[in-house]
Parts: structure tokens; sequence; C-alpha cells
């Protein structure tokens, strides 16, 4: 097994991953891929998983504290510095982003995003 299922993840990104075997780790925070192990963070430890076991990858979602574990930032700040770094992107395009980069859901990332906007408004 490569580590062909998280190619689309890169370090810092929320995922669950589901092994052969039925068990899930929900909401992790990945901290890289070896050829062989996964490196992954949750708020309790850190912790590998084979690659050779695992079944799927799907998108997460960074619970706060696991977030800021592994970024060193909270979401807001994460949103602050992705708005900052977009300034010409769409809308949707900045909430794509927030969704995966600090692992927010889509009704998050628009909320976070519209606060944002509008503190840049006034």
């Amino acid at each position: 097994m490569s580590n062909a299922l998280f190619e689309n993840y890169s370090e810092g990104s929320a995922v669950t991953i589901t092994m052969r075997d039925g068990e899930k780790y929900e909401n992790v925070i990945l901290v890289g891929v070896s050829s062989t192990i996964a490196m992954c963070e949750d708020s309790v430890e850190r912790f590998g998983v084979l690659l050779a076991e695992v079944d799927n990858v799907e998108e997460g979602r960074a619970v706060g504290r696991a977030m800021k574990q592994v970024t060193g930032k909270t979401k807001k700040e994460i949103a602050l510095d992705l708005y900052a770094q977009m300034p010409e992107a769409k809308r949707s395009e900045v909430i794509e982003q927030l969704m995966k980069t600090a692992g927010m859901s889509k009704a998050g990332a628009s909320t976070y995003y519209h606060n944002i906007w509008k503190r840049h408004q006034s």
C-alpha cells in the first residue's frame, strides 16, 4: 500500500481514517506521511497508522483544541490569515479553502468568512 490515499491531504489537514478492520479515527490532524506510516494527532495523543491497514481516508473536521495543537493557531486566526492571503478571491473560493485548511464545515466556513468580511467593511 502506498500513501496514495493521503495524496490530497497536506500536513495539518483534518481527516477521518477508516482501517480495514472497521476501526475509525475521526477528525484527526495529519502530521505527516512516510512510505509506511501516517502520523496523526488528536487532542489527546500523537499516533501512527500503518498504511497497509488503511482502507479509506476522508476529509474530516478538526475539533478546536486538536487544530490549535498542531497549527498553533485557532480557527479564527487561520481564517484571518487566509482572508488576508486571498484578497481578490471569490467568497466561494475562500470558503472552500477554509473548509480544507481549517477543517471547517461549509456552514462554519461561511460564518467565519462573513464575520471577517463584515469586520473589513467597516
